[in-house]
């Protein structure tokens, strides 16, 4: 599917799609580079090939073929990201509408 995705079929790179799988997941260019023992120049690099190769015009656009060329997040959150993430409250604050 990743191949029918592809302008004139020129497929990704297996390098191409670790980068895609850990952009998807909402990593950084300096987390997919420690990850995969690369430099964030070179993540950057493998990223503009893939938005070439998949003939993306916008960022928007690069994310929708992303997902339509079945690249999934193949990294889950780790407990620093959860840790992150503000906490809800499940009472209303004092003079709100519940």
């Amino acid at each position: 599917m990743i191949t029918r995705a592809c302008k004139k079929g020129d497929p990704l790179t297996p390098s191409e799609i670790a980068v895609l799988e850990r952009l998807a997941a909402g990593r950084g260019y300096k987390e997919i580079a420690q990850d995969l023992g690369v430099r964030p120049s070179t993540v950057s690099i493998y990223i503009t090939t893939a938005k070439r190769k998949l003939g993306a015009r916008t960022h928007h656009h690069f994310g929708y073929l992303i997902a339509r060329a079945g690249i999934e997040p193949k990294v889950g959150y780790r407990a620093a990201d959860v840790a992150r993430f503000p906490k809800v409250s499940k009472t209303p604050a004092a003079g709100e509408a519940r």
